[in-house]
């Protein structure tokens, strides 16, 4: 029986998950609560209602300062993605892409291979930390 039962929750004309001819049945019952069999395709379905509630909205107050942040944060990056131009365009900078794809390429395979490590000596992660703190000596 577990297997044949879903329980769709909140049911709406924009559910997913949900056959389009049995939500548009389900969005039009009237009366709570309510126990209908729904026939779709060759399947039947029988859907139990408890109730309906009204499509909640956020208000406008709260949605100001939400929008208001986005577009500061918008704004900021235009002005950041200007001012890179700028400045390229006064020191004549050229940016070789190739070069930083490739060392992120080769970063992403030492990730792996670290994790791979990781997985088959665990102690290697201890040893990596290890030499990672401690401090470097140089010969005068």
């Amino acid at each position: 029986m577990g297997d044949k039962y879903r329980d769709f929750k909140l049911v709406n004309e924009t559910s997913i998950g949900i056959e389009p001819v049995l939500r548009d049945k389900i969005v039009t019952f009237k009366k709570f609560p309510t126990l209908e069999i729904v026939k779709v395709g060759a399947t039947y379905w029988v859907i139990y209602s408890s109730g309906k509630e009204e499509q909640k909205y956020r208000s406008q107050e709260e949605l100001k300062a939400a929008i208001e942040q986005r577009l500061s944060a918008q704004k900021q990056e235009q002005a950041m993605e200007k001012a890179m131009e700028q400045l390229k365009k006064d020191y004549n900078l050229v940016i070789k892409e190739e070069y930083f794809m490739k060392k992120t390429a080769q970063a992403g395979q030492e990730i792996e291979d670290a994790e791979q490590l990781e997985m088959v000596m665990p102690e290697a992660q201890e040893n990596a930390q290890a030499k990672a703190m401690a401090p470097t000596a140089q010969a005068a």
